[in-house]
C-alpha cells in the first residue's frame, strides 16, 4: 500500500511539472486577453478640463500688510486629467475645487495653484489624475492700499410722465468714501447714484448702490474697491406741470410825440411745475408790466421771470421749467406824425350842456383841427371818423374857449382846436 501511495504523488508530480513553460504562458495570454477585452469595453483616456475658477484663501496675509492686490493671470485654471472613460467623459469644472493660499505667496508675488477633486458618489477621487494645470501660479500685482472721499451725483434714467416735471434731486449721504488700492482709486472720476423715474408721477425715494465711474464714463471694478456705505438714499421730488399763457402790459410813457404801439414777447409761454393746488390758483394768464417810460425808439429787453414768481408768488413755490429764465420783450415805439384836418361847426356836436342853458358858436365856419397819431392811421383817417365834439361839462352861462375833441376810436389825438362857445338861457 506505501508503494502504491508512492507511485501516485509521483504520477501527480508529473503532471504538474510537465511543460511548465506553456502552461505560464498560456495563464498569461489569459491575463492579456482579459486586460484587452476590460480596456476595450471602458478604456484610459486623457482630456482637459478648461476655465476651473480659482478661489483665495488667507487674503488677510496681504490685507495685514497694507496692501491691496489685483490678479494679473490666474484666475482660471485648465488641467488635463487621465482615467477611465467611465469616470473622465462626466466630468466638468464644477467637479474641481482651484485654490491659491496667500501664505505661500512668493517674492515675485506669485501664489501656487492647487486642483483637486471634488468628492462624489458617481466615482472615486483615486480614480482621476491630474496631470498638468495651466497655469500653475497666480500672479499678482501688490499695490498700497488708498481712500479718498467722492461727492455723489444722483443720476436719473428716463423721462417722468408727460406732464410732469422733476423739481428737484438730492443723495443722502453727499459724500461717500471709497477704499481700494491707489491704481483703482486714481480711476475714478465720479460717483453716482443712478435712479430710474421712467413714467414716473410722484416724487420717489429709495436705496441704491453708488457706482464709481471712469473718464471714459466706464464703471470701475467694484470687485476691487470698497464703499464706505453700501447704498445710499436718492430722493426726487416730482410736481406737476401747467402751462402759462404770457400778457405784457404797458408801464409808464413813451417820450412825448412818440407812442408804443405794441409789445411782443417771446416766448409768448411757458409752463411752470408746483403743486396741484397752488396751480389751480395761478389761473391761465401771467401778466408782466414792462416799463416804457421815456422810450422813442423801437427796444428790447428782458423780464426775469423766476424773480418775477419768486416775489409775487413766494408762498407758492412755482418753478420755472423753461430752460431760459427770462422772456424777451420788444416794445415797437413810433414817432407820432400831425395831420389837419378842416372842419365845419355845424359838423361839430356839443356834450354835457347844462341844464336850462344852450350852446352856440359865436363864430360859424371852419375849424381847423391838427390831430396827431401815426402816421399809417393818420394817412387813412377821415373827417367822418373824426366825430368832433365839444364837452360842456360844469360849464356856466357866458363866453368860454373850448378845445375841440375827437372820438377816441380815431386812434389820435388834437393838438390845438380851440373855439368860442356861448351858452345862454335856453329862452334867448
Amino acid at each position: 500500500r506505501k508503494l502504491s501511495y508512492g507511485r501516485e504523488r509521483i504520477k501527480m508530480k508529473n503532471i504538474l511539472t510537465k511543460n511548465l513553460g506553456y502552461k505560464f504562458l498560456s495563464l498569461l495570454l489569459a491575463i492579456v486577453i482579459w486586460v484587452t477585452i476590460t480596456n476595450y469595453n471602458d478604456p484610459y483616456i486623457t482630456d482637459t478640463i478648461e476655465d476651473i475658477p480659482v478661489s483665495i484663501q488667507n487674503e488677510n496675509e496681504v490685507e495685514e500688510k497694507n496692501k491691496m492686490f489685483e490678479i494679473e493671470s490666474g484666475e482660471k485654471v485648465s488641467i488635463m486629467v487621465r482615467g477611465k472613460r467611465s469616470v473622465i467623459d462626466q466630468l466638468r469644472a464644477s467637479n474641481f475645487t482651484a485654490t491659491a493660499d496667500f501664505r505661500q505667496l512668493s517674492i515675485v508675488n506669485a501664489v501656487p495653484i492647487k486642483v483637486v477633486p471634488k468628492r462624489s458618489t458617481k466615482y472615486s477621487v483615486s480614480d482621476i489624475e491630474i496631470l498638468t494645470k495651466t497655469p500653475e501660479m497666480m500672479i499678482l500685482t501688490l499695490e498700497d492700499s488708498g481712500e479718498q472721499t467722492f461727492r455723489v451725483d444722483v443720476d436719473i434714467l428716463g423721462e417722468v410722465a408727460e406732464g410732469y416735471y422733476i423739481a428737484s434731486k438730492s443723495v443722502n449721504p453727499s459724500v461717500i468714501k471709497v477704499s481700494g488700492s491707489q491704481k483703482q482709486i486714481a480711476k475714478i472720476a465720479s460717483v453716482v447714484a443712478r435712479l430710474n423715474i421712467s413714467g414716473a408721477k410722484e416724487s420717489v425715494s429709495v436705496n441704491v448702490s453708488p457706482i464709481a465711474y471712469d473718464t471714459n464714463n466706464y464703471p470701475v471694478d467694484s470687485t476691487k474697491i470698497v464703499y464706505s456705505m453700501d447704498t445710499v438714499q436718492t430722493d426726487v421730488k416730482i410736481l406737476p406741470t401747467k402751462e402759462i399763457t404770457l400778457k405784457i402790459t404797458q408801464e409808464g410813457e413813451a417820450e412825448p410825440g412818440y407812442e408804443c404801439t405794441e409789445l411782443l414777447s417771446k416766448p409768448e409761454k411757458i409752463r411752470i411745475a408746483g403743486t396741484q393746488e397752488e396751480l389751480e390758483k395761478i389761473g391761465s394768464y401771467l401778466v408782466l408790466p414792462y416799463d416804457i417810460s421815456g422810450m422813442k425808439q423801437t427796444t428790447s429787453g428782458e423780464i426775469d421771470l423766476e424773480s418775477y414768481l419768486n416775489e409775487h408768488y413766494p408762498e407758492n413755490g412755482f418753478i420755472l421749467v423753461e430752460e431760459s429764465k427770462t422772456v424777451a420783450v420788444t416794445a415797437m415805439i413810433e414817432k407820432l406824425e400831425e395831420k389837419d384836418f378842416w372842419v365845419k361847426t355845424s359838423e361839430i356836436t356839443f356834450k354835457n350842456i347844462p341844464n336850462g342853458l344852450k350852446a352856440r358858436f359865436r363864430v360859424d365856419g371852419d375849424v381847423r383841427l391838427r390831430v396827431k397819431g401815426l402816421s399809417d392811421v393818420l394817412e387813412k383817417l377821415t373827417v367822418e371818423e373824426l366825430h368832433p365834439y365839444i364837452d360842456l361839462s360844469n360849464r356856466q352861462k357866458g363866453t368860454h374857449y373850448i378845445s375841440v375833441g375827437i372820438d377816441t376810436r380815431a386812434r389820435g389825438q388834437v393838438m390845438s382846436a380851440n373855439v368860442s362857445i356861448e351858452l345862454v338861457d335856453e329862452a334867448e
